[in-house]
């Protein structure tokens, strides 16, 4: 009895065996390979959540409030400017919402204002002197600085 070999079939005939799941892109294996660096993956993670976070930043540190609510009526002052006369404030220009919180909060007459947990504006300067920071330690000449201590 002869035997007949059966033949064998070439690995790279497409044909003689079927696929099982269809080739990976140079972009899939590329993401899968940059996810297999876990120290990357997850730095890129950690900057694209900050990056997200920062668009709602002006939520959390801002000079102007949320909401206000005054005589009744709801107002948006982050989103439309509202003179300091549309609270019944004696001032030119835009509203100090701190200032503006603060007198409700002594009136006590129902109205309040939502302000932001850190209520400053970044370029705000919080010093009382006039002029730009830095400014002169009390007891120096005119533009000459005392050592620290």
């Amino acid at each position: 009895m002869s035997q007949t070999a059966t033949p064998q079939p070439h690995l790279n005939d497409p044909l003689s065996h079927p696929a099982t799941s269809p080739p990976l892109s140079i972009l899939q294996r590329r993401l899968r390979k940059f996810r297999s660096l876990k120290r990357g993956y997850y730095s890129f993670l950690i900057t694209l959540i900050v990056f997200v976070v920062s668009f709602f930043l002006p939520l959390l540190v801002n000079n102007k409030a949320l909401i206000v609510r005054y005589e009744g009526r709801l107002y948006f002052p982050i989103l439309r400017y509202y003179p300091a006369s549309a609270f019944g404030q004696e001032a030119f220009g835009e509203t100090n919402y701190r200032d503006l919180a603060q007198s409700f909060r002594e009136q006590n007459r129902g109205d309040w204002a939502l302000l932001p947990l850190i209520p400053y504006s970044p370029t705000e300067s919080l010093l009382d002197q006039p002029g730009t920071p830095p400014h002169p330690r009390i007891g120096s000449r005119e533009g000459e600085f005392l050592p620290p201590g």
